[in-house]
């Protein structure tokens, strides 16, 4: 009778193959920590907190950058205007 079933299973190694797609099927079933399925579950929910986390990265830099094109702006502004004045005032006081 076992050899019929071992023959059936195509010797040891269909045999072997049987029980390590029983092993692997186990794993692929949640078991509330160490299974491949709970380690899948685990790196997806990071993976979708990294995300969140760069999106908010991403949003801060945004606004970064918009303050920093307008501070530039209000420097550009400024140094024009100072420019402005240096000139008007060398000319109306001219050194000697």
């Amino acid at each position: 009778m076992l050899a019929d079933i071992l023959q059936a299973l195509g010797g040891f190694t269909g045999l072997g193959a049987l029980i390590a797609a029983t092993a692997t099927w186990r794993q692929m079933r949640p078991n509330h920590g160490s299974s491949m399925k709970d380690a899948i579950t685990r790196v997806e929910r990071g993976l979708k907190t990294l995300d969140h986390r760069i999106g908010a990265v991403e949003h801060r830099l945004t606004l970064l950058d918009e303050r920093l094109t307008l501070l530039d702006e209000r420097a550009e502004h400024t140094h024009e205007h100072i420019e402005h004045r240096l000139s008007h005032l060398e000319h109306n006081n001219p050194q000697q």
